[in-house]
């Protein structure tokens, strides 16, 4: 399949001075931008800083570039630690990764990032928070390109709702998570969480009653990284990457 650039402008333009020599160079004002300086709510149910995206189609997306704020006056107002996740259909999110990104320089010969590496299968919905930034109150980048390849479905995705609805929040977390269940079966399951290497760092047993199940889990011990958090009930497993800051 044919390989595609996804360019989500958050500038207007580059400067003139070097838009058709240098078109990878970026204005140095601070509302050319994406500035968050207050959290909400974001699609997958944490209070953050955050901004989501929705592409014209499924893709499969292998890189990213990104600008920080350029603006000399907010340079501390850049992103330093994002998270990248996504979603098929907006509802059931999957993270991505996390990336540690550089200040800009704040002049007007910045050009971002070098393209870094991105693994996501398959995504209509990109959701890019940032959970850190450099200093200060308010928290933003100025554009990101994708490296995506559109992906060609010949049958209709479809979403069993009917089994299992898990909830696992907040996520990113710091010390505890939230986990509420309902299945359509009662009885025993098993809730794991791996680590990267794939070692079983939690493993319990719980009893789902009256269809339901909630229980708040203290990972306070956890060094920080992504951890893949599953739950097995007979034939039906749920399945999602966290993120401990």
């Amino acid at each position: 399949m044919k390989k595609s650039i996804i360019t989500i402008f958050i500038l207007s333009i580059s400067l003139n001075l070097f838009g058709q020599c240098f078109p990878e160079r970026h204005s140095t004002n601070w509302f050319d931008a994406w500035v968050s300086c207050e959290t909400s709510i974001s699609p997958n149910s944490s209070k953050s800083h955050w901004i989501m995206y929705e592409l014209d189609a499924l893709y499969k997306i292998d890189k990213f570039k990104i600008w920080n704020i350029n603006d000399p006056s907010h340079l501390e107002w850049g992103t330093k630690n994002l998270l990248i996740e996504y979603s098929e259909d907006g509802k059931n999110w999957f993270i991505a990764d996390s990336f540690v990104l550089t200040k800009a320089p704040g002049t007007n010969d910045y050009e971002g990032d070098d393209w870094i590496d991105l693994n996501i299968p398959k995504a209509k919905f990109l959701l890019l928070t940032s959970l850190t930034n450099f200093k200060g109150d308010c928290y933003g980048f100025s554009e990101v390109k994708f490296s995506a390849e559109k992906i060609k479905l010949n049958t209709t995705i479809s979403y069993d709702k009917n089994k299992m609805r898990v909830e696992v929040t907040p996520n990113p977390f710091s010390n505890q998570i939230e986990v509420n269940i309902n299945s359509s079966l009662n009885g025993s399951c098993q809730i794991e969480i791996l680590n990267s290497l794939g070692q079983n760092v939690y493993n319990n047993i719980v009893m789902i009653d009256n269809y339901t199940f909630h229980q708040t889990l203290d990972l306070k011990h956890l060094k920080s990284g992504i951890y893949h958090f599953q739950i097995k009930q007979k034939s039906v497993k749920y399945s999602k990457n966290i993120l401990k800051l």
